[in-house]
């Protein structure tokens, strides 16, 4: 083979037949023949409107329909595309026979319409979403965020992709059109007539709910259909708790261009790259060294873990696993090409960092837990004061695989195990990120957009429905504090209200004025609380829409009023 090769670079007539001897070199073996399998759905784009929340029956597998919770009677749920500047508007109507709510991964929303489970939407009852779009351009998704029942809403079909457009990421020469293509990843276990099982263990609340069959955009044992050119792959990881090592089947380059936030600074070339629960990649493929009629595969290589493995034949996790097969069969060229520079990216300074916050993650059969608590709806963990950075260390005492993901912001990490981070998932801006077993991962982290409450939390769905959840409160004015027990927490329930709601009181609460202050501190309501009431009932229906902070004494929190 070498005596070959160096005679045929002396020959310009040579060359040509090596480059073509190359093409075949690179071209993916086939595992099943061109069009076998079924061809990857497109997920309809829509800006907002109505979103119906319900249940529906459609075609997956060959034979019996499969019963699905669907939104507007479509399964996957529609790709919400919008620009950044716009103005948000959905109506979601609940159908179901259980509450729903929507949370917008990701996104900069007001609390109220962030998606926490308080704001749960009864069965019947519509619940109008409004706000502002912030952010800039990148793949994000929308998801249920139902208290104790995210995993299996999530699972039975409540998450579609949120993707936001803006001037910079249009300005560079990126595939466009049918060269963009959208892919939510999912695993599910189907039984014999074809319907979704879902029946955790304390083994799967341990590890997570993994399923047998890869689903992209819905569509079971996918193929595409390409041209050998660049193309453009928008990555969200829908999965409850399977954790993907994203490669190609002939371990070829692929190029990492965004993350959970939008644009990376500048490319990153790489042959693999993990891409944990609610994690996004945007990733350029380049086909044109594929010869027509050949095949590669997306796929995820196999990597270990200390989890049990669940009972065969479903795959452990990180087992090896086909995602999406691509066909080279069309013809087209999408003149598209890759920036050597993508964004300017602001970096946080640790100096600049206020204070450092631990967050403690323990697993064991009977919950999830952050600093040794497990999720209560009403109770407030940790006081952030707006516009601060802070340094979160995210500390993993676990043998579980944790991401973390942190509402109302994007962060960017620090380091990982002291080291600065290098692989393509943890660089720009981020929100969720990967914390493995007895691991601790430094984020920096600032919230500049709203006040109010929000969630941290894993997003192992099965983790989080255990208890693996907390609530901290963006305080946008006045003293800042942990709240590590009860006496500095003062208990508004509910929150948000719109009529009325109810303070919780301490015996030592006595004789004390209550006040709440609007955004720019000024009180806006004012009453005594007499000796020995347990409760008091607060009357905000006068009150605009908006964040107000209730303080009692040295006990305050943040209540949100909406219409």
């Amino acid at each position: 083979m070498v005596t070959r090769r160096n005679f045929i670079i002396t020959s310009a007539a040579a060359i040509a037949a090596l480059t073509l001897d190359k093409k075949n070199i690179l071209a993916a073996e086939r595992s099943k023949p061109l069009g076998a399998g079924n061809p990857l759905q497109i997920p309809t784009e829509i800006s907002g409107g109505q979103l119906t929340v319900g249940k529906t029956s459609i075609q997956i597998l060959s034979g019996n329909q499969t019963d699905i919770l669907s939104i507007n009677a479509v399964y996957p749920p529609p790709t919400i595309r919008v620009k950044k500047g716009d103005s948000f508007s959905a109506h979601i109507l609940n159908n179901l026979s259980d509450d729903v709510v929507i949370h917008w991964h990701g996104l900069h929303v007001p609390s109220a319409m962030d998606g926490h489970p308080m704001n749960a939407v009864k069965t019947g009852v519509t619940a109008d979403i409004n706000y502002s779009v912030i952010n800039r351009a990148g793949t994000y998704f929308y998801h249920s965020h139902t208290d104790m029942m995210t995993a299996e809403q999530v699972y039975r079909g409540l998450a579609g992709m949120f993707i936001i457009d803006d001037d910079e990421d249009k300005a560079l020469p990126l595939p466009r059109g049918e060269f963009e293509v959208p892919l939510m990843i999912s695993d599910k276990l189907f039984d014999s007539n074809n319907q979704l099982v879902y029946s955790p263990t304390m083994d799967d609340m341990l590890r997570g709910w993994l399923g047998d069959t890869i689903m992209v955009n819905g569509t079971p044992d996918p193929f595409l259909d390409v041209a050998p050119t660049l193309y453009r792959f928008r990555i969200v990881n829908a999965s409850n708790s399977r954790i993907y090592k994203i490669a190609l089947s002939d371990n070829s380059e692929f190029t990492v261009i965004s993350g959970d936030g939008g644009l990376l600074e500048a490319p990153v070339k790489t042959t693999s790259c993990f891409l944990a629960n609610a994690e996004r990649l945007d990733i350029l493929i380049d086909f044109s060294k594929y010869q027509q009629g050949s095949s590669i595969t997306l796929r995820s290589i196999s990597f270990s873990t200390s989890d049990a493995p669940p009972p065969a034949p479903i795959p452990a996790q990180g087992a090896a696993l086909d995602i999406l097969r691509f066909d080279v069969t069309k013809t087209g060229d999408s003149k598209a090409s890759i920036p050597a520079i993508l964004s300017s990216i602001v970096k946080y300074l640790p100096a600049d960092s206020k204070t450092t916050r631990t967050f403690g993650l323990t697993s064991s059969s009977v919950a999830h837990a952050i600093n040794g608590k497990t999720f209560v709806m009403d109770r407030i963990d940790t006081h952030v004061p707006f516009n601060t950075l802070e340094t979160w260390k995210f500390f993993n005492a676990s043998e579980h695989i944790h991401p973390m993901h942190v509402h109302a912001t994007q962060f960017q990490v620090l380091d990982r195990g002291g080291s600065a981070p290098t692989a393509p998932n943890d660089l720009g801006w981020k929100d969720t990120v990967m914390v493995n077993p007895f691991e601790t991962v430094n984020v920096l982290v600032k919230f500049d957009a709203y006040d109010g409450v929000y969630l941290v939390h894993c997003h192992n769905l099965e983790h989080e429905d255990h208890g693996m959840m907390s609530n901290f409160m963006v305080d946008n004015g006045g003293s800042v504090k942990d709240t590590q027990t009860a006496d500095t927490q003062l208990s508004v329930y509910p929150n948000p209200a719109s009529d009325k709601t109810t303070i919780t009181l301490l015996d030592t609460d006595r004789k004390k004025e209550l006040f709440l202050f609007d955004t720019s501190g000024k009180v806006v309501l004012k009453e005594i609380i007499p000796d020995g009431l347990q409760t008091f009932q607060l009357n905000v229906s006068s009150l605009a829409t908006g964040s107000y902070r209730v303080a009692l004494g040295d006990r305050s929190a943040i209540l949100t009023v909406i219409k």
